[in-house]
């Protein structure tokens, strides 16, 4: 079910984006079973590019929080 609030957020930022501004479609997939190789919980991250992006998360991100990751591209 969608979350109203978090669409509402999305078409805030659309509006007030700057015109040059290239908004990147990221998707992050966790799951318990998620490991890397020192057996730490990881995520699967992805973007909508032709080119992996590498990006800081979120201060308050459940995974790598405030670190910078790479989404790997689609």
């Amino acid at each position: 079910m969608p979350d109203p609030t978090l669409s509402e957020a999305i078409q805030e930022a659309y509006a007030h984006a700057p015109t040059d501004a290239i908004i990147l479609h990221t998707l992050e997939l966790r799951h318990p079973d998620f490991r890397d190789d020192a057996g730490n919980p990881t995520a699967i991250r992805v973007v909508r590019d032709q080119v992996d992006l590498t990006a800081r998360l979120e201060a308050d991100a459940p995974l790598n929080a405030g670190q910078m990751v790479t989404f790997i591209a689609m």
